[in-house]
């Protein structure tokens, strides 16, 4: 990224209209990334930032992050897929996160987190009656998290008063924590989507969520449990009863349409494209 696309970033940024920053996969210099965390800081428009492999690259860097946080207060989706951020160094991150007023959807996956991370996001999915809290998380591909943790997660997800979207595939579950997490779902008023792809479970969690929905009211309407050891039976049998609950699912936030500031992604060119757009879901873009 040369200084150029740096300083129509900076500009763009200056103009408080830009809602969506993406500097995915982006190899910026320290010099640049500090530039940019300073307009990042500054800018009162931003609502979604795309920080997402291998940019948040050093502790020094994850500092920087944290004052970003702790001064920007419009941000409400974080994307940092892909990049290392355990060990004592990311506490202070994981607190910033915590003390933001806005933030609606994080995406940390394959971020390498441990037990101590996850006790920390835990504290991001208040109960009812706290501050309000996410309304989307992915935690997809953190192998190193213990099954006591994923169970405290389990019990902050039934007593979240906001979650809706909660991605864990890719991370060796098994059945326990599964079943835990069919209660869960049977506790949460709000979770809409869960999706288990390749978290190592059989056919005694699928018989779970089947009966869960079978036998108990729940708000899931997408349950992903592909690449797992779940007869194609009892997959099908789970995709029909959530395909019968067919109210619809509330927004509870508006769509945007956010002037873009897309920058630097591998394989493209090296440009910064501010253009109109549909405020996606950037939970959707993840990739592993």
């Amino acid at each position: 990224m040369g200084p150029d696309q740096v300083k129509s970033l900076v500009e763009a940024l200056a103009s408080d209209q830009v809602q969506l920053v993406s500097l995915r996969g982006c190899g910026l210099s320290d010099q640049d990334w500090t530039r940019i965390c300073g307009s990042l800081i500054q800018t009162q428009s931003l609502l979604q930032l795309n920080l997402s492999l291998g940019v948040v690259c050093s502790t020094t860097r994850t500092q920087d992050l944290s004052r970003v946080l702790l001064r920007n207060r419009s941000l409400n989706t974080l994307f940092l897929h892909g990049n290392m951020l355990s060990g004592p160094g990311s506490l202070v991150l994981f607190r910033s996160l915590a003390v933001h007023p806005a933030l609606l959807s994080l995406d940390l996956g394959d971020c390498s987190l441990s037990d101590r991370e996850l006790d920390h996001v835990c504290g991001l999915l208040p109960p009812d009656g706290a501050k309000p809290g996410l309304q989307e998380l992915s935690l997809s591909s953190n192998p190193a998290i213990s099954s006591r943790s994923w169970t405290r997660l389990c019990v902050a997800v039934a007593h979240s008063s906001r979650l809706r979207v909660l991605r864990l595939d890719f991370n060796p579950l098994g059945d326990r924590v599964a079943g835990m997490l069919a209660v869960a779902v049977a506790s949460s008023r709000t979770l809409q989507t869960l999706d288990l792809e390749g978290t190592g479970l059989t056919e005694v969690s699928g018989q779970a969520f089947l009966d869960l929905l079978l036998l108990f009211p729940s708000s899931l309407r997408v349950l992903v449990l592909t690449e797992n050891r779940i007869s194609a039976e009892v997959q099908r049998r789970v995709q029909e009863l959530l395909s019968e609950r067919d109210e619809p699912i509330r927004e509870e936030h508006p769509q945007q349409q956010p002037l873009r500031a897309r920058v630097c992604q591998p394989g493209g060119a090296h440009t910064v494209l501010l253009t109109s757009g549909l405020g996606d879901n950037l939970l959707d873009e993840t990739e592993m």
